[in-house]
């Protein structure tokens, strides 16, 4: 019963991340229990629910994508990995300023909703500078194109240098960004909008109804006005 409730809190990962956190994280009592005691048992319970409460939840979740696929087809997987690696280096000072934590090579975490817009926003821009500059010059195999972003909040599990980051607001980022951004849009959920839209005023701001894995989903599309 206590290790069901337990599993009930980290969701359906719970055996993985429990192998990840005992192998990984030092906690007193783990394997010296009886079926007489339970306070080891408990002790456990508590470090466990502790590590998970200080270093697990990070409240926002960022996906980004680039339309690779056509890239490459147009131009090989060398020139993509150079492009690639090209403009993730060119983005990285912005993501360290606004203190972004990777977790995959398209995906970051923030930990409030105001640094993640200015982030993306910063990111959005940027790209679509670089990108304007390329066809102007003629220069189209630098050209990378932005499919969009999607941005959403909640609570996750997260385990730092793990392949852990479980949760709502990585699934729904993910969908926002990689199946329903289109032309390099940013697509916050309405509760990241509304914590951050006195950052958005210089901003085309939409509002799109969207359904997101059969649910019905408001969120709020951003450009740059001029764009």
């Amino acid at each position: 019963e206590t290790y069901g409730n337990l599993s009930k809190r980290l969701g359906n990962n719970c055996h993985k991340a429990l192998q990840i956190l005992t192998t990984q994280h030092t906690l007193e009592n783990i394997c010296v229990f009886s079926l007489r005691d339970s306070t080891p048992i408990l002790s456990w319970i508590t470090q466990i629910d502790s590590f998970v409460t200080n270093t697990c939840d990070l409240p926002l979740f960022c996906f980004f994508k680039f339309n690779l696929p056509d890239y490459s087809q147009e131009y090989g997987a060398r020139q993509t990995l150079h492009a690639v690696h090209k403009m993730l280096a060119m983005l990285k000072p912005i993501f360290i300023k606004h203190g972004a934590v990777k977790v995959e090579t398209w995906m970051r975490l923030f930990d409030d909703e105001e640094e993640a817009v200015k982030c993306t926003t910063e990111v959005q821009q940027v790209v679509f500078d670089y990108n304007k500059e390329r066809s102007s010059n003629g220069n189209a195999s630098s050209h990378m194109e932005l499919c969009g972003f999607g941005i959403h909040s909640g609570q996750i599990v997260y385990v730092e240098d793990t392949d852990v980051h479980w949760g709502d607001p990585v699934n729904t980022a993910s969908k926002l960004g990689e199946d329903l951004a289109q032309n390099g849009e940013i697509l916050l959920s309405k509760q990241v909008f509304l914590a951050s839209k006195h950052l958005l005023t210089e901003k085309r701001v939409t509002k799109r109804n969207l359904t997101v894995s059969k649910v019905d989903f408001e969120a709020y599309s951003i450009f740059p006005k001029e764009h």
